[in-house]
């Protein structure tokens, strides 16, 4: 009996020892040409205000076999905030709402990815706006999958949910002329360049 059970344990080592890892998930690069998040805000309940922020930079893991190993982390330039009004965009970039000069960076950083109702993934993780950062949970829609026009691979996601700005130290006309929660609606796309694909331009 002792001579089988050692027989079996050494024959369990060697499976467990030749067996190969499982291989590391592809890493994307967001497209920034392609990325765009756009933001709305009430104007004293007549309108909304809309904006966007250009140059998105950042990175996507992805795999729906392997959600425990998904991620996602991106970045935007606060002073790229554009309304369409350069009096309005420069009143922004300002101490009374994103004081770019002390916080130039919003980022989002994802800790957990979860599969959810309707084909959409919970992603949690942590937006940090103004030096505060805040655990949010957003439902995420994965559009599509598949190569390029250059055969690269491609992944596209889409996003819309909403913050309260009070929650960052946004304070600025709050109960006022101008809302507290703000819309944003993020739709991303992201690349990985195979090692036998040149660049791409």
């Amino acid at each position: 009996m002792k001579r089988i059970t050692l027989s079996f344990a050494l024959a369990a080592a060697v499976v467990f020892a030749v067996a190969p890892a499982h291989a590391e998930l592809d890493t994307y690069e967001l497209d920034a040409s392609h990325t765009s998040i756009v933001f709305k805000i009430s104007h004293m309940g007549f309108s909304h205000t809309y904006g966007m922020f250009p140059g998105v930079e950042g990175t996507l893991t992805f795999d729906a076999e392997h959600l425990d190993e998904a991620s996602i982390e991106a970045t935007v330039q606060a002073a790229s905030v554009n309304t369409m009004n350069e009096a309005r965009d420069g009143h922004l970039k300002n101490e009374d709402f994103f004081n770019v000069e002390k916080f130039p960076v919003i980022s989002f950083k994802s800790s957990k990815w979860e599969a959810g109702e309707d084909g959409l993934y919970k992603v949690t993780g942590d937006l940090s706006l103004l030096g505060k950062s805040k655990e949010i949970t957003i439902d995420v829609k994965h559009v599509a999958s598949g190569e390029g026009m250059k055969g690269e691979l491609r992944q596209g996601f889409e996003t819309e949910f909403t913050i309260k700005r009070s929650d960052f130290g946004m304070d600025y006309g709050v109960g006022g002329p101008l809302g507290d929660e703000v819309t944003l609606v993020v739709s991303l796309e992201a690349t990985f360049q195979t090692p036998e694909l040149p660049e791409r331009l």
